[in-house]
C-alpha cells in the first residue's frame, strides 16, 4: 500500500502489489497489478499514462480513474466475483485516440460493471463482464462514444437506468445467444437524440422504458417499448 501512496510508481516494468490504495495522485511509469483491490480514494487521481491496470478482486473509486491509451492499454479484472464495486461515485475516464488505439476493460468471464460512476469515453471497449449497468443520477454524467460494449454474460449487454446522459454516439453493441437483448435504456429523461447507435448479433433488440429516443443513422433488428407512461423510439 506505502508504494501507491509516495509520489509516482516507479521500478520495474510491472509491478505487483497486494491491495492498491491510492491515497495521493499517481501517474503510472510500469504496469500495475493488485493482486486484492484498488482503491481510489475521494479527491486523488490515479493516471495509468498508457500502462496496464490487473485487478484481482474490485476496483473502489471514490476519486478519479484516468484511463488513457498509447498502444491498446488494458484495464483486467482477474475475478470473475470481482469487477467496478457496485459503491463507487467517483469517474472514470477512458480515452483512447483511434479504434486501434483503445483503451479495454475486460477479464474474467461475468465481472461486475454495474456502477454509479460518472464515465467519459472515446475510443474504449468493455468485455466479459456481466452487463454494462449505469445507474446515475444526476448531476453526474455519461457522455460515451466510439465505445463498443461485447461479449456479455447478462441478459442486457448494456443496461442504462441513469437520468444523466448526455451523449451516446457512435457506440457498437454486440450481442450473442446469452445476451436477451443489446440495449435496456430507462434512464427517466424526457427526450434523447443519439447518433449512430449500432447493435449487432443474434439479438439486437433495443427495449425502451418510458423514454423517448430519437435515433439518426443507427442500425438494429428491432424495438421493444415498455409503456408504464409513454415510450417512442
Amino acid at each position: 500500500n506505502s508504494y501507491l501512496e509516495g509520489g509516482n510508481v516507479a521500478g520495474e516494468r510491472t509491478i505487483t502489489i497486494g491491495g492498491c490504495n491510492v491515497a495521493e495522485d499517481q501517474v503510472l511509469s510500469r504496469n500495475l497489478v493488485c493482486s486484492d483491490n484498488l482503491t481510489i480514494v475521494d479527491g486523488v487521481m490515479l493516471s495509468n499514462d498508457g500502462y496496464n491496470i490487473t485487478v484481482g478482486e474490485y476496483a473502489k473509486v471514490s476519486g478519479v480513474l484516468n484511463m488513457t491509451s498509447t498502444s491498446s492499454s488494458l484495464f483486467t479484472f482477474t475475478n470473475a466475483a470481482g469487477g467496478f464495486y457496485i459503491g463507487n461515485n467517483g469517474t472514470l475516464y477512458a480515452l483512447g485516440t483511434s479504434d486501434s488505439n483503445m483503451v479495454n476493460f475486460t477479464g474474467a468471464s461475468g465481472w461486475n460493471m454495474d456502477t454509479a460512476m460518472n464515465i467519459t469515453t472515446e475510443y474504449a471497449a468493455f468485455e466479459f463482464m456481466n452487463q454494462f449497468r449505469s445507474n446515475l443520477t444526476s448531476p453526474d454524467i455519461l457522455d460515451m462514444q466510439n465505445t463498443s460494449f461485447r461479449n456479455a454474460t447478462g441478459n442486457h449487454v448494456v443496461y442504462i437506468g441513469s437520468d444523466s446522459v448526455s451523449r451516446f454516439d457512435s457506440n457498437s453493441v454486440y450481442t450473442d445467444s446469452a445476451n436477451s437483448q443489446g440495449i435496456y435504456w430507462d434512464s427517466g429523461e424526457s427526450l434523447l437524440t443519439f447518433v449512430n447507435l449500432v447493435i449487432e448479433g443474434p439479438n439486437n433488440i433495443l427495449e425502451v422504458n418510458d423514454e423517448n429516443l430519437q435515433l439518426n443513422d443507427s442500425n438494429f433488428g428491432h424495438v421493444n417499448l415498455t409503456d408504464n407512461f409513454a415510450a417512442s423510439v
